[in-house]
């Protein structure tokens, strides 16, 4: 029994939905820290102070003195800073996602579009019985 080969058009969808996935989450912690950014003066960021026992090892020890106030963290957290140079890394890889995602969404939706009315099913496959359409 062999298996079932998947499409060109089956691999771009599997890409498009992980990917946007990872990139869906990522976006979500941009919003959320770019809105509390955006108000940090109404909400009073600065005022708050994270002790640093509850970040990463690595984060800020050249100007750590016990804890950071809230609104440098979230600035971090936004840029990837947070992680030192692997979560602006990580960060970028995650936009090149985003944009792998956009691409192949708009490839596959160009892709169904011209495979409507042609006698192919949503992943290319040729219809036993197509439509007939009236010209």
């Amino acid at each position: 029994m062999g298996r079932k080969r998947v499409s060109r058009h089956e691999w771009a969808l599997r890409i498009h939905m992980v990917t946007g996935l990872i990139a869906a989450a990522w976006l979500l912690l941009i919003a959320l820290t770019g809105i509390l950014i955006n108000h940090q003066e109404v909400l009073k960021l600065w005022e708050i102070d994270v002790k640093d026992s509850y970040l990463p090892g690595g984060y800020r020890t050249d100007v750590r003195d016990g804890a950071t106030p809230l609104n440098v963290i979230l600035t971090d957290i936004h840029s990837g800073r947070i992680f030192g140079l692997t979560g602006i890394l990580l960060w970028d890889v995650i936009a090149v996602l985003l944009i792998v995602s956009i691409t192949t969404g708009a490839f596959g939706y160009g892709a169904k579009r011209k495979m409507t009315g042609t006698g192919h099913d949503d992943n290319g496959n040729e219809l036993e019985n197509p439509p007939r359409t009236i010209h």
